[in-house]
């Protein structure tokens, strides 16, 4: 399952916990989706492609600077992804950038009901936790 706006892809179901959710939900139809502040800048492409998470690549249209953070206008093909995050040096209007989401950040919602596929607690082993960069929190 993919997450996609036209060019703009992001595979969402290469983890356990999300596989075996969405396999049950698979008599219907499923919307993914993945906030702008659960996106975040890969400088290293072979790293992006070679994780579980998805990743696509396109050009920075506009950076707006809100606060502390950075909101970034992605321009992938036709699409316009927005990105929020720390603003690392280099993050200039007109340059290449790769997005990865974090790996448990995808909702998805069901076609008919609209009600979230994902809404029940994940389990996830404790060792995953020292893996990810940043703590996750599950989605009601």
């Amino acid at each position: 399952m993919t997450a996609s706006s036209r060019e703009a892809r992001f595979p969402v179901s290469r983890v356990g916990p999300y596989r075996r959710m969405l396999k049950e939900s698979s008599e219907t139809k499923v919307v993914a989706d993945i906030r702008s502040e659960h996106l975040f800048p890969v400088t290293d492409g072979d790293t992006a492609r070679d994780s579980a998470g998805g990743w696509v690549q396109g050009r920075i249209e506009l950076v707006e600077p809100p606060g502390s953070l950075v909101m970034v206008q992605v321009m992938v093909g036709y699409s316009v992804i927005v990105a929020q995050f720390e603003r690392p040096p280099g993050f200039d209007v007109g340059r290449a950038i790769i997005l990865q989401h974090k790996i448990y950040a995808p909702h998805a919602f069901d076609v008919g009901t609209e009600r979230s596929v994902l809404a029940a607690p994940l389990r996830v082993p404790c060792g995953v936790w020292q893996c990810m960069s940043e703590r996750f929190e599950p989605y009601s």
